[in-house]
């Protein structure tokens, strides 16, 4: 967060800057300019989603939720679930290099590439590409969700990630189902860090039943994430390792289902 908001801060002074240098005449302008626009792009990249959930957490503006944070030698990630939405922020130094150009066209391709379901439906929302030339920022704009992703114009790789999609558009990689003690629980999930989804039913008639769910590792106390009473599912964040999911109805019912994720190859 703090990160965030220095950021922010060196962001609007920059803005302050390039007016002063467009109102000054010179042979440097065009040159202090570009400049400037190089670390506009750099400093957008700090402006993410998850950055700025935290922030309005420690603020009280939001409830206070679960963020993961995995990270590698040269990358991580951090995710969040926010109103309805799944959250994440990737980066990939190992991606990063400079002294490269890139073009609209090529960072066009490489997004249609690797992120063909934000592309394909980018004419019904807003999308841009622009950067300095030695990155490129492709950002698309939906009502399913948003994505900005910079793209080294050295390695035509994506190295920073910024993303917002819709819990309803995210596509589960594993279902488990289990029934005990007369409730029916459907787990789906994706990878670590990724969402998760589960629902709760009597066994006998399938309908809804109001019942918290909690999550639990390593021996450790289990941590509630929610209840089904609130919407009928409950959306979490998947933790790293095995872990288990403890289901207490109001009547008392359990259902405990030990699941072991699944790693992302990467953080991209």
């Amino acid at each position: 967060m703090l990160i965030g908001q220095t950021a922010d801060r060196l962001r609007d002074r920059v803005d302050v800057i390039d007016a002063r240098i467009e109102a000054t005449a010179g042979d440097d302008q065009r040159a202090l300019s570009d400049r400037l626009t190089t670390i506009d792009y750099e400093l957008r990249m700090l402006d993410g989603p998850v950055r700025a959930y935290a922030a309005d957490v420690f603020s009280g503006e939001r409830p206070a939720g679960r963020v993961s944070i995995q990270a590698g030698t040269e990358n991580f990630e951090l995710t969040a679930i926010d109103d309805g939405a799944y959250l994440r922020e990737a980066y990939r130094f190992d991606n990063r290099a400079t002294g490269g150009q890139i073009t609209a066209a090529t960072a066009e391709d490489i997004v249609a590439e690797q992120y063909p379901w934000f592309w394909e439906r980018r004419s019904g929302g807003t999308w841009s590409i622009g950067g300095p030339g030695s990155l490129s920022l492709v950002s698309i704009e939906i009502d399913e969700g948003s994505l900005q992703a910079f793209i080294d114009g050295t390695t035509e790789e994506r190295f920073v990630e910024h993303q917002r999609i819709g819990l309803d558009e995210v596509v589960p990689v594993t279902r488990t189902t289990k029934r005990q003690d007369g409730l029916a629980v459907t787990v789906d999930r994706t990878y670590v860090g990724g969402p998760l989804d589960v629902r709760v039913v009597d066994a006998d008639t399938g309908q809804p039943v109001a019942a918290d769910v909690s999550i639990g590792q390593n021996g450790q106390e289990s941590v509630f994430v929610g209840s089904t009473s609130d919407g009928g599912d409950v959306w979490t964040l998947t933790p790293r390792g095995t872990f288990t999911l403890t289901i207490l109805a109001e009547d008392d019912s359990a259902a405990f289902v030990e699941l072991t994720p699944q790693d992302a190859d990467s953080v991209l």
